[in-house]
């Protein structure tokens, strides 16, 4: 249930539903003071050391579906295109294939 729990969390950080939003510099020097052992739950550093904590976007379980969908629909978009263009690859592909086989038995000239 925990692993589900860290895919929904990484899942909504990947769509930008789930966003870090950085401490300010004096919220950075509290945390210093108070050191890493005693950091609220919601606090996390980065590589460079940087504060923040994960804010979940304002909207509605409306709009999130919303979102998700028009997301979905761009997607798959970009994929259809993708198809378009490497069936229309394959096609120029077979055609001069054939030219050149019929060109080397000379059955066209």
């Amino acid at each position: 249930m925990e692993d589900l729990r860290k895919e929904l969390e990484e899942l909504s950080f990947d769509l930008d539903i789930t966003q870090q939003k950085f401490c300010s510099k004096e919220e950075e020097k509290e945390l210093i003071k108070i050191g890493k052992d005693k950091f609220p739950s919601d606090i996390k550093t980065d590589i460079n050391g940087d504060y923040f904590r994960y804010v979940r976007a304002n909207l509605s379980e409306n709009e999130i579906k919303e979102l998700i969908s028009y997301r979905q629909t761009k997607y798959l978009k970009s994929i259809k295109n993708s198809m378009l263009f490497f069936i229309v690859l394959s096609v120029v592909s077979i055609l001069i294939s054939l030219i050149s086989v019929c060109c080397i038995y000379n059955i066209i000239k």
